[in-house]
């Protein structure tokens, strides 16, 4: 399986090309200036754009989670030189790492957190989770980041890359997905979710939506999405719960 999956690596390299996406490459060149040879900047959060990961951990043999987020975010906040490096190493190939669990990252602990609610158990599931994006390409917090946003609204070619690379990701991330073939597939983020309804699926893994890490000690408001809950801490509570739920529903725990 390892095998099939590593060659998804050598295709998206074989596409991943400024020939193909022109738009998109010169847009990063032209955004990467900013940083310099180094691709850093100290005091500045963010760094250099272009690379992508595909999975954030290896594969372990249980098979028992796979974790599917929205975006490749930065994986060291804080520390953009690590970040980058980071990102660098796991565009290789399958990572020998897990950095899905390292708790480098808010998105990572908030996630952590929500799993060790639900007891050790669970808690252990989640150490052992297979970490993948729906959209391989890393972009930073935001999903497109601002700048392109901005750029797509005159530059149509560009836009219609992004969508051509988002389609191909997102088919590609469902193909690995069946190949892995978890007990729960837990599909975090409203993009993440349109790969597959919640519910029973037919290889016979369980698909669980929740609502992404809200990157507690932000004190994130809580958006309109979500506005028939009362608070933050109800909306996290209300996280831990469905994931409870994909647990129970995939014959993983029993609660």
């Amino acid at each position: 399986m390892e095998k099939d999956i590593k060659e998804y690596y050598s295709k998206f390299k074989e596409i991943y090309t400024e020939e193909n996406y022109p738009e998109w490459f010169a847009f990063c060149n032209d955004h990467n200036k900013q940083f310099g040879d180094e691709g850093y900047k100290l005091g500045v959060s963010g760094h250099e754009l272009k690379h992508f990961a595909i999975l954030q951990t290896k594969i372990y043999e249980e098979k028992e989670i796979m974790i599917v987020g929205n975006n490749n975010s930065w994986f060291v906040p804080g520390n953009m030189r690590e970040s980058l490096k980071v990102v660098k190493g796991l565009k290789k190939g399958i990572p020998e790492d897990n950095f899905l669990t390292k708790d480098e990252s808010d998105y990572s602990r908030d996630l952590r957190s929500y799993f060790e609610i639900l007891g050790e158990d669970s808690k252990k599931l989640f150490e052992r989770a297979i970490g993948i994006n729906r959209f391989w390409i890393q972009t930073g917090p935001k999903c497109p980041p601002t700048e392109l946003e901005i750029e797509m609204k005159s530059n149509f070619a560009l836009k219609n890359e992004w969508k051509i690379l988002q389609e191909k990701c997102e088919k590609w991330t469902r193909e690995i997905i069946e190949l892995i073939n978890p007990q729960l597939l837990l599909l975090l983020s409203g993009a993440a979710q349109k790969l597959y309804p919640e519910g029973s699926h037919n290889n016979g893994f369980w698909v669980q939506h929740c609502p992404a890490p809200s990157f507690k000690r932000y004190k994130q408001k809580l958006k309109p999405d979500y506005f028939e809950f009362k608070s933050l801490d109800e909306l996290e509570k209300f996280k831990a719960i469905k994931i409870k739920n994909g647990l129970e529903k995939s014959g993983l725990i029993w609660i």
